[in-house]
């Protein structure tokens, strides 16, 4: 089994695609890349080497030769067993899904962050303070 397929049937059973709404799913997003790019493809190896002894275990066959169907059920039913590694790979889905324009227009959402240049905050009146230092500590000292 290759890595981009295991990627495949693991994008797929997080974030599911919804045909109707248009939705994108988590294959939809060149998640391998994302993951090649920030150096976190070591993680799908080391998930995808677990799942197949834990999958030649379970069901006495290689999951090569199971079906993307009996590798996503497989994944949902051991998902506590390679808790960390599982739950590292899902949030970086989520930041990979998140962050294609693509995705977002699908979800509805703008592609652009709210606020490019910054969120600039204005100077404060720190005067309207004045009345809290002033009152000086409300708490115990032991």
């Amino acid at each position: 089994m290759t890595i981009e397929r295991f990627l495949d049937v693991l994008c797929v059973t997080i974030i599911s695609a919804n045909k109707e709404s248009k939705i994108l799913s988590g294959r939809d997003v060149n998640f391998f890349d994302f993951l090649e790019k920030n150096n976190k493809l070591h993680l799908a190896s080391s998930l995808m080497e677990k799942t197949k002894e834990d999958f030649f275990l379970a069901h006495n066959k290689n999951m090569e030769s199971a079906s993307d169907d009996e590798i996503s059920k497989f994944l949902i039913s051991n998902k506590r067993r390679n808790f960390r590694i599982l739950n590292e790979l899902v949030v970086n889905l989520c930041e990979c899904y998140y962050s294609n324009k693509k995705a977002l227009n699908s979800l509805g959402l703008p592609e652009n962050p709210p606020f490019p240049e910054g969120n600039i905050i204005n100077d404060l009146d720190l005067s309207l303070l004045e009345v809290v230092f002033d009152r000086g500590k409300i708490y115990r000292d032991f």
